[in-house]
């Protein structure tokens, strides 16, 4: 059953979502068990990059509950994330918007994390190819762009952790009509994440310092995993 005083943001068969006041994942219910948690925040996250040497900052947010999602302000009001959810079906669709009125360029990675305690579960690389989780490691399937070969970016715009015991599965996925530069992954110390590389500028055209996002959550099948993900 769903935590009361939660904010339930959306539940579609088999999976359901629950995020507090302040954005964070506070319940994870897969085919009718509460997944256990780790101890995490999970939710929304807006770091900014500033070059190699400086690495990322995480930026503190300001959160409020509204409409079908959270929205987020940062840095003042200067930037704001607005997150819209939707039902559909067999699946759960969120949507972000990023919009920056401060007039600079900005290099932002912006992610979504399921805090989920999946030591001993099993992460799936490809059809093929699983690997049991534990702690400590960071369970990826990257490819790597740019001059230097050092963005990170997923192989695949799906991704699956099962359980075979619990009869539990997650999947993440991005939808192949909105590409980004993108990263799914897992880790006990992160959680059960998509995060995406995005740009934001004043000298954008059609959407001056806007930017967005979006991905999918949905339950897949504990013995067939990425393959159960990818239909």
């Amino acid at each position: 059953r769903t935590p009361r005083n939660q904010h339930v943001v959306y539940e579609t068969a088999g999976l359901e979502l629950c995020l507090g006041a302040d954005g964070a994942v506070s319940a994870v219910v897969c085919g009718g068990n509460a997944l256990p948690l780790l101890d995490l925040p999970g939710g929304f996250e807006v770091a900014e990059y500033h070059g190699a040497e400086r690495g990322a900052q995480v930026l503190k947010p300001l959160a409020r509950s509204g409409g079908s999602g959270p929205t987020f302000s940062y840095d003042g009001g200067e930037l704001t994330l607005t997150v819209d959810g939707a039902r559909a079906e067999g699946y759960l669709e969120f949507r972000g918007h990023l919009k920056d009125t401060s007039g600079r360029d900005r290099a932002l990675i912006v992610s979504f994390a399921l805090p989920v305690n999946a030591w001993g579960w099993t992460w799936w690389d490809d059809p093929a190819r699983a690997r049991l989780i534990t702690h400590g490691v960071q369970y990826a399937n990257y490819s790597f762009l740019g001059e230097r070969r050092d963005i990170p970016i997923s192989q695949m715009p799906y991704s699956a952790v099962s359980h075979r015991p619990t009869a539990s599965g997650l999947a993440l996925a991005v939808p192949l009509h909105h590409p980004r530069v993108l990263r799914l992954s897992y880790s006990t110390d992160k959680g059960y994440r998509v995060e995406f590389n995005l740009g934001l500028s004043p000298a954008t055209g059609k959407f001056p310092g806007e930017a967005t996002f979006a991905f999918i959550v949905y339950p897949c099948d504990s013995v067939w995993g990425l393959r159960s993900a990818a239909e």
